[in-house]
């Protein structure tokens, strides 16, 4: 694990203060194929009626891309639940031949027991964990809302919290138009594990082959962030949509898995009181980084790192332009989240009002001749230009909560395949 840290400072609008912004990214890096941690999953499998037809084919022919993904000394169980909940396959390995044929006998049924399907996948999982260096995960995938068994969205995260504390991750999928997105997001991050929307079958493998091989370049596990203000800091901002536990004079951001092919970036914003800075040679903050990391011997060990963020205040003003792409998307993320939010309170023209504050902002900004920043302001328009009209749906809704949710858990891979063709991209005016 390394991390890079690059700093820009500017005046604040308070007279006799700066904000000071830090870019952390941490890196993992991948242990060698022989010392892999042995992956134990467990798939947890919505069969209700609403999944019967393409949504329950397409879940089902990832589910076998994933276990054909599979390496011979990993072990995955498989659950399906409906009004019922079924135990399909325990601790199987994808050579036994098992779980292909479970998979290929699914078939949809009734209402939708998410909490007990999700409550078999975690024992099951617990009873096939095999040491500290096994990785395990509970992939939840569902279209609909529990309603059935236990409904409550806090008591269901919070088993997500505490199956997590005891080393069993979870990562939801949603598919479709009916999913309830809040439910499944709280989970994931309860669980420490990865949210993902289906917005068409047609996208189901590309995520199941995200998930796996992410599992697959797993680096370190448990990773947070623990930030702690110098006298001078008057205020601490973390951009994007990591929880936060703030206690006494510092802040701790659970970043949860590493994956060795997708860094974690977090975004920190720091407003200073001058004088009290340049009394402490610019001292910012003191970052402790915590995190189990794999080992090329195949054991964990965990690991602390503690460094300085510091800013040379004799300087009026610095700025760094890869933080001002990071920030310039992170404000559209913003938008978007607060965009769908507006929407679902009914407020289609004060949705369409943010996403076009958004491409002003992008617009006048240095970087808006970059591809990213116009595929961002183009992505922009084509929704304002929805929610102006009173047209948007459920699905724009759940498109812009999980772009927006990409965007601040780093996500760049998936959220490039989620992302809808713009006018630009086909052609059109």
């Amino acid at each position: 694990m390394q991390h890079q840290l690059v700093c820009d400072w500017n005046p604040a609008p308070r007279r006799g203060h700066t904000i000071v912004r830090a870019l952390l990214t941490i890196e993992g890096h991948a242990v060698s194929t022989a010392s892999a941690p042995n992956l134990n999953i467990a798939l947890v499998l919505d069969r209700s009626g609403s999944m019967a037809g393409d949504k329950l084919a397409a879940a089902k022919h990832a589910a076998m891309q994933l276990v054909q993904r599979m390496a011979p000394a990993h072990k995955a169980s498989l659950v399906v639940f409906d009004h019922d909940v079924q135990a399909l396959a325990e601790g199987a390995t994808a050579a036994d031949g098992q779980l292909s044929a479970a998979i290929a006998h699914i078939e949809s049924g009734g209402n939708t027991n998410l909490s007990g399907g999700w409550l078999m996948g975690r024992t099951l999982a617990a009873k096939s964990r095999d040491g500290d260096a096994t990785v395990n995960r509970i992939i939840l995938m569902t279209d609909g809302q529990a309603n059935a068994g236990i409904t409550n969205r806090k008591q269901l995260a919070e088993m997500c919290r505490a199956a997590a504390a005891q080393g069993i991750s979870t990562s939801t999928v949603g598919f479709g138009e009916d999913y309830d997105e809040n439910l499944l997001k709280a989970m994931a991050d309860a669980g420490n594990g990865n949210t993902w929307y289906i917005e068409r079958v047609d996208q189901a493998s590309m995520v199941f082959l995200e998930e796996i091989e992410g599992l697959l370049s797993l680096s370190a596990q448990n990773l947070t962030v623990t930030l702690t203000g110098t006298a001078a800091v008057r205020n601490i901002n973390i951009w994007g949509d990591w929880p936060t536990v703030a206690q006494g004079d510092h802040i701790t951001v659970p970043l949860g898995d590493l994956y060795a092919r997708e860094p974690r970036r977090v975004l920190i914003e720091f407003v200073v009181n001058n004088r009290a800075a340049k009394a402490i040679d610019g001292a910012v903050a003191q970052v402790r980084l915590e995190s189990d990391v794999m080992t090329n011997a195949g054991g964990v060990n965990h690991e602390t790192v503690t460094f300085p963020i510091a800013a040379n205040l004799s300087e009026s003003a610095r700025v760094e332009p890869t933080i001002e792409t990071e920030v310039l998307l992170a404000q559209a993320a913003k938008a978007r989240k607060d965009a769908a939010e507006r929407q679902e309170r009914g407020d289609s023209g004060g949705a369409a009002n943010a996403l076009h504050s958004a491409v002003a902002m992008l617009a006048e900004s240095p970087q808006c001749g970059s591809s990213t920043v116009i595929r961002e302001m183009d992505d922009l328009r084509a929704l304002e230009r929805v929610l102006s009209e009173e047209q948007a749906t459920v699905a724009d809704v759940k498109y812009l909560k999980q772009r927006s949710y990409n965007q601040s858990r780093g996500r760049a891979r998936y959220d490039e395949a989620l992302a809808r063709p713009t006018r630009r991209e086909a052609g059109e005016p």
